[in-house]
């Protein structure tokens, strides 16, 4: 390793504008350094697609929601919860970690409306993620269920 003496002695004999250069250089390639190796480290799974697509209306009830993300997940807590358009919990529902993907089985939808589905997860580096979407059979209903997604 180079003593900060002899850098300075270094400085001294060559070009002041060579070892400012040379300095800056060195801070630069630091930082990238840095950010490179902290990147992964804040990588948090983000929900990129839903089936059926959110907010969409279907002519007849799908068996089973799918949700694919940026990278792998595990369902966590509750995993999926799907409401009914009266707010309800739909029972039944059966869930599944598919790689980058939650999936998850319905029984037999009944009711014609807007259908609310909640969801927890645990990222491949361990960060909880949640959130919730809808999709609706038949017809859009007003429905009593919180239909934003919010990050854990």
């Amino acid at each position: 390793m180079v003593a900060a003496e002899d850098i300075r002695a270094g400085c001294r004999r060559a070009a002041p504008r060579r070892c400012l250069a040379t300095a800056a250089f060195l801070a630069v390639g630091a930082v990238i350094a840095v950010l490179v190796a902290a990147a992964p480290a804040s990588a948090h799974a983000v929900l990129i697609g839903t089936e059926p697509a959110d907010g969409s209306v279907v002519a007849t009830a799908p068996s089973r929601v799918r949700m694919d993300f940026s990278e792998d997940v595990s369902a966590s807590g509750n995993g999926v919860r799907v409401l009914d358009p009266a707010g309800g919990a739909v029972s039944g529902v059966s869930v599944r970690s598919d790689g980058d993907a939650l999936v998850a089985d319905l029984p037999r939808l009944d009711r014609e409306g807007t259908y609310t589905v909640v969801w927890n997860a645990i990222s491949a580096v361990g960060h909880p993620v949640a959130g919730a979407w809808v999709f609706s059979v038949g017809h859009a209903s007003a429905s009593g269920a919180a239909t934003a997604s919010t990050p854990a």
